[in-house]
């Protein structure tokens, strides 16, 4: 193995662990946010998009950040984490 090589292999390996944490952030970001929710008795769904009102506009910025339910963060943690590792993995340049 030549030197490039391994400093190729060097900045792959850096990449996905940045891209990896990136999207663990993101998901720890809706646990922390879902669990606040919870125990601060909120109901974060009026900050959700809704249809021919203007204030329902905020929920496009918002909506990726709520979750119904447990259940549903639950279901999303993995396909997050996954998907957002291998979104934010992909060499652009």
């Amino acid at each position: 193995m030549d030197i490039q090589n391994r400093s190729d292999t060097t900045t792959d390996t850096r990449r996905i662990y940045i891209a990896f944490a990136v999207s663990l952030s993101f998901a720890l970001l809706l646990w922390v946010l879902k669990i606040v929710e919870y125990l601060g008795g909120l109901d974060f769904t009026q900050f959700g998009i809704y249809p021919r009102r203007a204030d329902g506009l905020v929920g496009v910025l918002l909506a990726p950040f709520i979750r119904g339910s447990f259940a549903h963060l639950f279901a999303n943690t993995a396909p997050i984490i996954v998907m957002g590792a291998l979104f934010f993995s992909i060499n652009i340049a």
